[in-house]
């Protein structure tokens, strides 16, 4: 891949799942959105394999993610973080509800280093999966907004 294709595949915008679906008529049965989401989510949780002399997978544990993907953007690293987040949308989508926000224009390379800030501002969570690690710093980075609740007028 030519440096202008790999430059321009880093800052590509992630594109929600829920806009794919929104093209054409989303599933009507509830299996078949349940077991979508089901499967994005299996997928999203195994984690990739070691490549020799690595000694754990990066989705073992924020260490191993570290280790592996904190000091440049490997695309290995960047794939990892970005189906976990296609993960969660899908999963937002099944449950409807929303499991994170990010904003329109967020790109991968934006989402890889706020899991790569946020395990190494967080020593103590290190040895949880890199998912949960992701889901944890996309949910403070992009929260969903509250519904307020009616207020009670008397």
């Amino acid at each position: 891949m030519h440096d202008a294709a790999r430059a321009a595949a880093r800052h590509r915008p992630i594109h929600p799942v829920r806009n794919v679906l929104r093209v054409g008529s989303p599933p009507r049965s509830g299996f078949v959105r349940r077991s979508l989401a089901a499967a994005a989510l299996l997928a999203t949780l195994a984690p990739m394999p070691a490549q020799a002399g690595d000694a754990e997978p990066i989705g073992d544990s924020g260490n191993a993610f570290l280790a592996r993907c904190g000091d440049e953007k490997r695309e290995p690293c960047r794939a990892y973080v970005s189906g976990i987040v296609d993960g969660l949308i899908v999963a937002g989508i099944a449950m409807k509800t929303n499991l994170i926000c990010p904003p329109a224009g967020v790109t991968t390379s934006q989402v890889h280093d706020l899991v790569v800030d946020f395990t190494r501002g967080s020593p103590a969570l290190r040895h949880l999966r890199t998912d949960e690690l992701t889901y944890r710093a996309l949910k403070n980075a992009f929260p969903c907004p509250t519904k307020k609740a009616p207020s009670k007028r008397r």
